[in-house]
C-alpha cells in the first residue's frame, strides 16, 4: 500500500505571502506580530511532521466474512483503522465501495479524526443478488496535514469476488429428448464420433483434417485414406442460447438473464451426465462442445462472466444450420425475452417438417405479461410445437419434465 503525495500549491503560495507579511510586520512593529510570525513558522514545520507521524503509526485491517460467496449470500465487510501515535490524527477520509461491475456502483465517504490510541471500525453488509463480478472494499484512504498543504492518498484495496450461477440438477429427462436418439453413421449437429467404433476406411480429400489418416495403410499402399468411425450411441443435441439483451429495467433484466444461464447449466449438466454429445451456440458462434461429465467444469467456468450482448435471433441461426446439416440431432432454443419473432420462426420450421424445441424463461415478467405470453405459447403448442415456459428456477425440473 504505497502512499501518493499531492501538493496544494495555492495554499502554499497564500501561506508564503502570509509569512512575508508577518515577518515585515514583526520587524517594523514587533510585539504581537513577532509572536504571530514565530507561530506561523512553528506551524510550517509541525504540519508536515504531524502528517508523517500519522502516516507511520496508523494501522489498517479489512476482513470479509467469506471469500467465496454464492448467489444471494450476504458478505460482511469490516474495516479497522487504529491510531498508535501520541497525537491526534489529522483529518482522515475513507471511501467504501460496493460495485457490481456490470450494473451499479455504491460509494460511501466518511471524514473523521482519531484521538491517540483510538480505533475506528466500519462494518457493511452487502448482498450478491446476481451472478458476476463484485468489487467490495475500501479503495481510497486520504489524510491531509493540518494546514492543508499536503494530501496523502492510499488504496487499502477492494477485493473482486466472482459470484457464480447456481447449479441445479434435473431429476427427470427433459422434454426435448422425448423423441429418443438412435445410432447414426458420421457426425451430425452437436454429435461426436467415437474412435472406438471403427467403421472402415474412406478416401482422403484435399482440405480434410489429417488427424484421422491411417498412416500404416498409407505407408503400405501409398494412397492416403482416413479412418472412419461411427457416431456415439445417441444423436448430439445443439443448444442455441439467446444472448440478446431484453429492454427491461436492470434488476428485472438481470433476474431473467440469471435464470436463463442457470437453466442452460441444468440442461448441459443433465446431457453430459448422460454422455449425450452437445454443442452450444451464442450469437452464431460455437461457444462450447462437450460429451462427457468431466466436460461440465470447463463449461461452468466459461459461464462465469457470460455477457448478454448478442444481436442475432437464435431461431434464425438454428434454421440456417439445420438446412446445411446431413443428419441433424435435436435442437433446443433457450430464450429469456418476449420474442414473438423467435417463436414464429420455430412455428414456420414445424410447417416444413423441422421440429425445434424451445424454453422461455419468464422470471422477470409481470403477472399480466406472463398470462399473455402463456396464452400465446399455448396456441403454438396446440399446433404441434414443443415450447415450455419456466417461471422460476425452483420449478424448472417440473416444467421441463417429459409428460
Amino acid at each position: 500500500m504505497k502512499p501518493e503525495l499531492k501538493t496544494n500549491r495555492p495554499a502554499l503560495l497564500i501561506y508564503s505571502a502570509l509569512l512575508i507579511i508577518s515577518y515585515l510586520s514583526s520587524a517594523y512593529l514587533g510585539g504581537l506580530f513577532r509572536f504571530i510570525f514565530i507561530f506561523l513558522i512553528f506551524l510550517l514545520f509541525f504540519s508536515p511532521l504531524h502528517l508523517l507521524i500519522a502516516l507511520k503509526t496508523l494501522t489498517f485491517n479489512q476482513e470479509f466474512s467469506t471469500y467465496y460467496p454464492v448467489k444471494g449470500e450476504e458478505i460482511l465487510f469490516r474495516f479497522k483503522i487504529k491510531n498508535n501515535a501520541f497525537l491526534p490524527t489529522p483529518l482522515l477520509m475513507t471511501r467504501f465501495r460496493f460495485e457490481h461491475l456490470t450494473v451499479n456502483r455504491e460509494e460511501q465517504t466518511k471524514k473523521f479524526s482519531l484521538l491517540p490510541g483510538r480505533t475506528s471500525r466500519e462494518e457493511r453488509t452487502v448482498v450478491c443478488r446476481y451472478r458476476g463480478n463484485y468489487a467490495i472494499g475500501m479503495p481510497l484512504f486520504r489524510m491531509n496535514d493540518t494546514l492543508g498543504f499536503f494530501t496523502m492518498e492510499m488504496n487499502p484495496g477492494n477485493k473482486v469476488f466472482t459470484v457464480p450461477p447456481r447449479i441445479i440438477s434435473l431429476k427427470s429427462p427433459p422434454f426435448f429428448l422425448a423423441e429418443g436418439a438412435s445410432s447414426f453413421h458420421g457426425e451430425g449437429v452437436g454429435a461426436r464420433s467415437d474412435v472406438t467404433l471403427f467403421a472402415g476406411y474412406k478416401s482422403y480429400r484435399p482440405g480434410e483434417s489429417v488427424e484421422k489418416i491411417a498412416w500404416k495403410k498409407y505407408a503400405a499402399t501409398g494412397v492416403p485414406v482416413l479412418k472412419d468411425s461411427e457416431g456415439s450411441s445417441r444423436n448430439g443435441i445443439t443448444i442455441y442460447f439467446d444472448q440478446q439483451q431484453s429492454a427491461r429495467e436492470k434488476t428485472e433484466r438481470l433476474t431473467e438473464e440469471d435464470c436463463a444461464v442457470e437453466l442452460l447449466l441444468a440442461c448441459v449438466k443433465y446431457l453430459l451426465d448422460q454422455k449425450i454429445p452437445l454443442e452450444i451456440f451464442l450469437d452464431s458462434e460455437s461457444f462450447f462442445k462437450g460429451f462427457l461429465p468431466v466436460d461440465f467444469d470447463r463449461f461452468y467456468r466459461k459461464t462465469m462472466e457470460l455477457q448478454f450482448a448478442g444481436k442475432a435471433d437464435p431461431a434464425a441461426i438454428c434454421l440456417k444450420r439445420v438446412k446445411t446439416c446431413q443428419s441433424p440431432g435435436p435442437s433446443l432454443i433457450i430464450t429469456h425475452r418476449t420474442a414473438p419473432e423467435t417463436m414464429d420462426r420455430i412455428d414456420q420450421a414445424r410447417k416444413r417438417g423441422i421440429h425445434i424445441s424451445a424454453v422461455s424463461c419468464t422470471t422477470g415478467f409481470s403477472l399480466e405479461e406472463r398470462d399473455v405470453w402463456q396464452a400465446y405459447i399455448s396456441g403454438l403448442n396446440q399446433r404441434g410445437n414443443r415450447i415450455r415456459i419456466v417461471d422460476s428456477i425452483e420449478d424448472m425440473d417440473t416444467r421441463l419434465a417429459t409428460p
